[in-house]
């Protein structure tokens, strides 16, 4: 967990440090900018205006904007609020700690991708079907 910190402490140049810690900072804004992006477009497409399904003919697309980057703000907040999270482990545990996490979200999507595969003729309450049972997989 620390070969890589240690590389760039000890073995770059110090023009090359700055430039590596660029490039990190990059990518992890390039990351978090494209979940933030799918999860507010998913919510403002296709859940929001479900909840909304007695004036679903009226929502605007200003509305649905505003609804998107509400959604933004909230996930960040949630994101600040995870870091304390992520402080205690002091680093030492963060890879094992997201593989625990991915372990919990890979079984129902794994489900839902091998049914699609597999049976063609599934629909949506078949995908439903196969996401609670790869839930439940996940929970074990």
């Amino acid at each position: 967990n620390i070969a890589y910190p240690t590389l760039i402490v000890h073995i770059l140049p110090l023009g090359f440090k700055g430039l590596m810690i660029a490039v990190i900072l990059a990518a992890l804004i390039s990351g978090l900018t494209s979940v933030f992006n799918s999860a507010s477009t998913i919510f403002t497409v296709d859940i929001y205006p479900n909840l909304c399904y007695l004036r679903r003919d009226q929502i605007k697309n200003q509305e649905l904007m505003i609804v998107g980057r509400l959604l933004v703000v909230f996930m960040i907040l949630i994101s600040l609020l995870w870091v304390p999270v992520v402080v205690e482990m002091h680093g030492s545990e963060i890879y094992v700690y997201m593989e625990q996490v991915m372990g919990f979200f890979a079984p129902p999507i794994a489900c839902v991708y091998l049914l699609a595969i597999l049976w063609t003729r599934i629909n949506e309450l078949g995908a439903f079907c196969g996401l609670m049972v790869g839930f439940i997989f996940g929970l074990l």
